[in-house]
């Protein structure tokens, strides 16, 4: 500070008598820095009040927006997911994957195959697992799941764990109990088929097949041994059974000629050749009756009778002990409908076997 100057006052400046000795001068507003006129000026406006943007509606009149998602109209209520395509009241898993596959994508159809072959497996994956599974995306999953009438993964599992209400599968990871994991699998496969098998309709398919004119039992790749193995239980208990296709031949010559009063058995487990759906649609249209034995990861096909045997394993291959329990369910009971023939047949194919010392002990 100079000397001689003299110190402002607070609220105002000293007089300046070189300029007007006897103005009273008024004190200096504050200064407000970074505001302007132009800001005092928005400040007199109110705000805008922002409108929430609303997808304009179709032009069939349904009130969807333009990426096809389920808009909301004013006074409507709250949003509801839109239900499963082609289900039309809830059931069991298997009962809405048959209900809706036809709508479904190849995709979509894949997972809804792993769904319906692996319902215990099944129930331990959430949506991300099942997708690396099936080898699509999260996004095919959540869609599978919503084509079958669900919410999500989660009400899928819900209803699956219901459904197996004797209790998860147990994972085992020490090579030493490989064993008893696989006979404690190959138990629930078992008990899977006692439970979900129409005795009435095991019964009928047997009925058909005891006095059928001839039998045809049919088989491919792993469904072959399964297949030679039910020819050898009919051929003890009734005539006129053969085993389709040779080895080295075709199979459209074996078809023909097939009447009513056939029965053509077909043994499809995974995997099935390409050809197997148009196998079943030319026994569809022949006049012989169709019984199917396969495995849940089929979707629905055209047969007379259907029974399904699971082969999940705790092993990386497939387990066939659900396959041949129901093959020789379905043999004894064969047998059991032919009566006094039968018992007859039996005891000659036995008689034959001692002749020709073909058996050992």
């Amino acid at each position: 500070m100079r000397p001689g100057a003299r110190r402002r006052r607070r609220g105002g400046g000293p007089r300046d008598r070189r300029r007007d000795p006897d103005a009273d001068l008024e004190p200096r507003r504050p200064r407000r820095h970074g505001r302007g006129r132009r800001d005092r000026r928005r400040d007199a406006l109110p705000p805008l009040r922002e409108r929430r943007r609303q997808p304009p509606p179709r032009r069939d009149g349904d009130p969807r927006g333009h990426g096809g998602r389920a808009g909301r109209l004013r006074g409507g209520g709250p949003r509801r997911r839109p239900p499963g395509r082609g289900v039309t009241a809830p059931g069991t898993l298997v009962e809405r994957i048959d209900a809706a596959w036809t709508a479904l994508g190849p995709q979509e159809q894949r997972v809804a195959g792993f769904l319906r072959a692996r319902p215990d497996e099944s129930a331990l994956y959430n949506a991300a697992e099942l997708a690396r599974r099936t080898g699509v995306s999260k996004a095919t999953v959540s869609r599978t799941f919503q084509r079958l009438g669900f919410a999500g993964a989660q009400e899928a599992r819900d209803l699956l764990r219901a459904q197996r209400g004797a209790g998860l599968p147990v994972v085992v990871d020490d090579p030493d109990d490989a064993v008893a994991a696989q006979a404690s699998r190959d138990a629930a496969n078992v008990q899977r088929l006692a439970a979900e098998t129409d005795r009435a309709a095991l019964d009928a398919a047997a009925h058909a097949v005891a006095v059928a004119r001839q039998v045809v039992v049919l088989g491919f790749r792993s469904g072959f041994p399964v297949a030679m193995l039910l020819r050898q239980a009919l051929v003890q208990a009734r005539p006129d059974v053969r085993l389709v296709p040779e080895h080295g031949q075709t199979l459209g010559e074996e078809l023909v000629g097939l009447g009513a009063d056939d029965v053509v058995v077909v043994v499809g487990l995974r995997r099935r050749p390409a050809s197997f759906d148009d196998v079943l649609r030319a026994l569809d249209t022949a006049p012989s009756r169709t019984l199917l034995l396969a495995d849940p990861s089929l979707g629905p096909t055209p047969a007379d009778w259907r029974f399904d045997a699971a082969i999940e394993s705790a092993s990386p291959f497939d387990s066939y002990a659900a396959p041949l329990a129901l093959v020789s369910a379905l043999a004894g009971r064969v047998l059991a409908g032919l009566d006094g023939a039968g018992a007859a047949r039996v005891a000659a194919v036995r008689a034959a076997y001692a002749d020709l010392g073909e058996l050992g002990a």
